[in-house]
């Protein structure tokens, strides 16, 4: 800053035209000559270069700020090893748009008709601005067991649009007129379901019963059967 520059300037001059051993001499000339006045000018001027030297050296000391650390939960762990921020971009998932970033929850035996294609349409109670590839998880079971793009959020759907439709939900006649199912009036629609050849464990969050939220090195893992990488074999 103009300031910091004005007085390293003015500290720089004193150290060439007035030496410390100098002012310290005249100090004592005036001293011993019992000139009160001019003990106090000298004085005052040693006190005043002690000041411009110590203001000047307090703003040239600062410290640069620190880079901030990369903490280990912000980072991807994958065969044991943290990737930090700077080389995520190498990661697995960071090179696959279609590797989800959070899982759907549903239970048996619908998830098993929607792997094997004859069940397109999840019913749920509300609509969901959820698109793109979601990871399927088994309820219960602590799994992830396929992948399924969603493109879609219908309804809400009247009962009879429920019956017509029994062939995309799978859900049974009997359910449907029982009003088991009367909160169920949105589908979602699925497409490309594909199970995977060995399930995925994840981490459960507490309180999750519809979506969670794939942690980097589960991604991780859903990119390797994705790429079938021959690398991330064990």
């Amino acid at each position: 800053m103009v300031h910091e520059a004005y007085l390293t300037r003015i500290v720089n001059f004193a150290h060439k035209i007035i030496p410390m051993q100098f002012i310290i001499l005249i100090a004592a000339i005036f001293y011993f000559k019992k000139e009160i006045m001019g003990i106090l000018i000298i004085s005052a001027l040693l006190l005043g270069v002690y000041i411009i030297f110590s203001v000047a050296n307090a703003l040239s000391n600062k410290k640069k700020p620190r880079k901030k650390r990369i903490a280990k939960n912000n980072s991807l762990k994958f065969n044991g090893k943290y990737n930090t921020n700077d080389n995520l971009e190498n990661s697995l998932y960071s090179m696959d748009s279609n590797v989800p970033i959070k899982g759907l929850i549903i239970k048996s035996p619908y998830i098993d008709r929607i792997l094997a294609g004859t069940k397109t349409w999840e019913m749920r109670s509300r609509h969901t601005k959820q698109r793109g590839q979601i990871a399927l998880i088994k309820q219960g079971s602590g799994q992830i067991v396929g992948l399924a793009r969603l493109i879609h959020s219908k309804g809400p759907l009247s009962n009879q649009e429920k019956l017509e439709t029994i062939d995309k939900h799978q859900i049974s006649k009997e359910r449907l007129e029982s009003g088991e199912t009367e909160k169920w009036k949105f589908a979602w629609v699925f497409e490309d379901a594909v199970k995977l050849t060995a399930p995925i464990n994840y981490k459960h969050p507490n309180g999750a019963q519809q979506w969670v939220k794939l942690e980097p090195h589960t991604q991780n893992e859903i990119a390797c059967f994705l790429k079938k990488m021959t690398q991330c074999e064990s």
